[in-house]
């Protein structure tokens, strides 16, 4: 069940211009409450502005901020802490954040996501992970990325188990290093190590 109100305004030719405002109240999606108001803009190739919050249930995900010009910053965060009775066999709990500054041409920001307790569809479970990113602006800006993970079980319990596993990547787009490690079932480790380019910008 969705209740909408929308109010829209604008033109499309020439320049573009977009303004769009909407509030949910009393509605349903999968049996779970929803509801969420906001105010979006878009304006000569770029979101000029956004002040947006969707719930569902307790799960809840807001954005504010501007993207798309020199000077813009766009915020996005995301509080989980439910994610069962959405679709069978999806459990846990998620938080995450971002920072988005730069240009479509040239992207930067940063971001933070933490999860505990998951279980994905087809018996895949995850006690814990976490991920960070952080790209420089420019052509050729420095990234970071490095992503942490404990107490993976595949469908098959303990005969695919990976106790801890660690990717870090770092360096430019055109000269990067990528270290990664797993524990396997507690007793062998497998380390691997690599040096590369991107070619195609980002």
């Amino acid at each position: 069940r969705l209740n909408a109100v929308l109010a829209a305004a604008g033109h499309l030719g020439g320049r573009p211009e977009i303004q769009l405002e909407y509030r949910l109240e009393d509605s349903l999606v999968l049996d779970q409450p929803l509801a969420g108001q906001g105010r979006v803009a878009l304006a000569h190739g770029r979101l000029a502005q956004a002040d947006v919050m969707l719930s569902v249930a307790e799960n809840r995900i807001r954005a504010s901020g501007a993207y798309g010009a020199p000077g813009d910053r766009l915020e996005i965060e995301a509080d989980l802490p439910r994610l069962a009775g959405f679709v069978a066999g999806l459990a846990g709990r998620v938080q995450a954040n971002a920072e988005l500054t730069g240009t479509l041409e040239e992207p930067a920001g940063s971001a933070r996501i933490e999860a505990a307790d998951l279980t994905v569809p087809g018996g895949h479970r995850l006690r814990r992970a976490n991920a960070s990113a952080q790209l420089a602006g420019g052509t050729d800006g420095a990234f970071v990325v490095v992503l942490e993970a404990t107490g993976y079980r595949g469908p098959g319990g303990d005969r695919l188990a990976v106790g801890n596993a660690e990717l870090n990547v770092e360096g430019t787009r055109s000269d990067h290093r990528v270290r990664a490690a797993l524990a396997v079932g507690g007793r062998e480790s497998i380390e691997l190590s690599a040096r590369g380019a991107i070619e195609a910008p980002l």
